[in-house]
């Protein structure tokens, strides 16, 4: 009897579980401005939150990709419309990046003079 308790717990009870982490443990997507007003509001001692950004990579004539090592640098276009400086230097590699291309990217904002976000991960056709 208590072999059955524990088998019919457990077959209702890890798909609930999985259900529930992948409803509400995915990080929603924010704008730049949001990131960098995060960055902001931690204290000094804090490191950045990670945080995904959804947007569109700008790859044109004034908008270069440049790739210097293991670094790619672009310029991104959030859902809020604002354009603002990438730094990638996440493990996996990163393909031909398209203009107009829409990606997600996770990482932490960089405040500043000239505030950019580090990515340490690159979400291609999110």
């Amino acid at each position: 009897m208590l072999k059955k308790i524990i088998l019919l717990s457990a077959c209702v009870g890890i798909p609930t579980i999985m259900f529930i982490a992948t409803k509400y443990g995915t990080t929603p997507p924010i704008t730049f401005e949001q990131s960098v007003k995060m960055l902001e509001s931690a204290g000094e001692t804090e490191s950045a939150k990670k945080v995904l950004i959804r947007g569109y990579v700008l790859a044109d004539a004034t908008h270069a990709i440049v790739r210097e090592g293991g670094m790619v640098t672009f310029i991104m276009r959030d859902d809020a419309m604002r354009e603002f400086r990438v730094q990638y230097d996440g493990q996996d590699a990163v393909g031909t990046l398209e203009n107009m291309q829409k990606i997600g990217i996770a990482g932490h904002a960089h405040g500043g003079e000239k505030p950019y976000f580090h990515a340490k991960q690159i979400l291609l056709n999110y």
